[in-house]
């Protein structure tokens, strides 16, 4: 670990044979060569940190026994940079790269894959995460908040996706037909997190998926978050208690909900702090309709 040795710019870490963890993290002269030559020459590096390194741009990172990198908050480092990275750590299953300021529209490929946080990516687009969903097979889990230029990923052709989580919190322009299309083509998908996503209308307006879950049991969500969603109307919540396997259900600062009637079996938690348009009957009809609350 040599992080936040500010000095540091082109060091030489060469045939470390033992070597399997690198933090780089905080130097902000640190050079592309750098770090592709320390991936190289250090066979046996699993974990890989550089976040916070401001000159970075496209570090050639590669190594068959990579399982994490981590990169956040590097501004400069390009698309092509994360493609190379992906098709190059064949064993890779964790990747942050939360606030890449200048990553667009990197196309990521691996099957090995499982935990990615693309968070405040602000340019990140839809081709990116439509091809993300597509080629990443073994992807459980997907962070992209605050992406302003998020909108609606065409997954026609995502097929047996594992995804079980998804958090897109604060995606401004986030389109109701995304959320319905993730709910068909992810059979998996137990934790779906929407808060603050203000162009949300009637999400849950379309079918459940009809397929089945490897994992057992009834298909659906268990965690839904859709608090400070100033539209959300009452019907959505209808629709979504009726129609998925719901434990958690979380809208708060939702000031348009008034009498939704949620009726469940299965929900056991439910949050509507400040939602101050809430009349007595969506409680009395929530009481009587959810018998495990």
């Amino acid at each position: 670990n040599i992080a936040g040795c500010s000095l540091l710019s082109d060091p030489v870490i060469r045939d470390v044979r033992f070597l399997q963890e690198l933090d780089l993290s905080f130097l902000p002269f640190l050079t592309d060569r750098a770090v592709s030559r320390a991936c190289k020459s250090c066979e046996n590096i699993k974990i890989l940190r550089v976040c916070d390194c401001c000159s970075l741009e496209h570090p050639m990172i590669e190594g068959d026994l990579i399982e994490f990198v981590d990169i956040q908050r590097c501004k400069l480092v390009c698309d092509a940079a994360v493609t190379h990275l992906a098709a190059k750590c064949t064993r890779l299953k964790t990747l942050v790269l939360f606030s890449c300021d200048s990553l667009e529209n990197f196309e990521l490929s691996s099957s090995s894959l499982c935990d990615l946080n693309a968070s405040c990516c602000r340019r990140l687009t839809d081709h990116a995460v439509q091809f993300l969903l597509t080629y990443c097979t073994s992807l459980h889990r997907l962070m992209v908040c605050h992406c302003d230029s998020l909108q609606s990923p065409n997954l026609d052709l995502v097929d047996s996706s594992k995804l079980s989580e998804l958090l897109c919190h604060y995606c401004l322009h986030l389109k109701d037909g995304f959320v319905d299309a993730v709910r068909q083509r992810c059979p998996e998908l137990v934790k779906l997190g929407l808060v603050g996503c203000v162009s949300l209308d009637s999400p849950f307006c379309g079918p459940p998926a009809q397929h089945k879950s490897s994992r057992g049991g009834k298909v659906g969500l268990n965690c839904l978050d859709l608090s400070k969603m100033p539209n959300l109307k009452d019907q959505v919540l209808t629709q979504a208690t009726a129609s998925e396997p719901l434990q958690d259900l979380q809208v708060m600062c939702c000031s348009s909900i008034f009498q939704a009637d949620i009726r469940s079996k299965t929900l056991v938690t439910i949050n509507l702090s400040f939602c101050d348009s809430a009349q007595d009957t969506l409680v009395n009809q929530l009481c009587a309709g959810c018998p495990n609350l």
